[in-house]
């Protein structure tokens, strides 16, 4: 299982055209530590997608500008089956 949840964080860290390694480790962690589905919030997808940040700048540009209120609301609203979501939103998923 840890397998194809490690896929599926690659993948959807490759959507938002986050290829460097480390930040698809950090995405992955994000995903483990904080909530499986933390780029649904609308934030999240603004500083994932930010064209203006180089893609292996965005998450920790993220992290640390953040509020907490918004870390606390992701954590509210996680969703358990985005863990096997391969693209963000994504029905189905891996099985």
């Amino acid at each position: 299982m840890l397998r194809e949840i490690a896929i599926a964080a690659v993948a959807r860290a490759t959507s938002y055209g986050i290829t460097d390694a480390s930040a698809q480790h950090l995405f992955a962690g994000l995903m483990m530590t904080v909530s499986p589905s933390f780029d649904d919030h609308a934030m999240v997808k603004a500083y994932l997608t930010n064209p203006n940040v180089p893609q292996a700048e965005r998450l920790s540009q993220m992290i640390a500008q953040l509020p907490d209120q918004t870390w606390e609301q992701i954590v509210r609203t996680k969703r358990y089956d985005a863990l096997f979501e391969l693209e963000p939103g994504q029905v189905g998923g891996l099985s």
